[in-house]
């Protein structure tokens, strides 16, 4: 179990999930804000693997 690196990615997949509704409420780049919540929910698998 790595408690910090688990931290660590949910903190970058928080950073993009709040850049995302930002995108989102200003109705810019639909295709943008699907990639950067595509990479949010990857980071917090990656944080889950990193904690078990």
């Amino acid at each position: 179990m790595n408690k910090t690196a688990a931290t660590e990615w949910l903190a970058h997949s928080y950073h993009d999930l709040n850049g995302a509704i930002l995108l989102y409420e200003a109705s810019h780049f639909t295709d943008t804000i699907s990639y950067v919540l595509h990479q949010s929910i990857e980071k917090s698998l990656k944080s889950l693997i990193a904690f078990t």
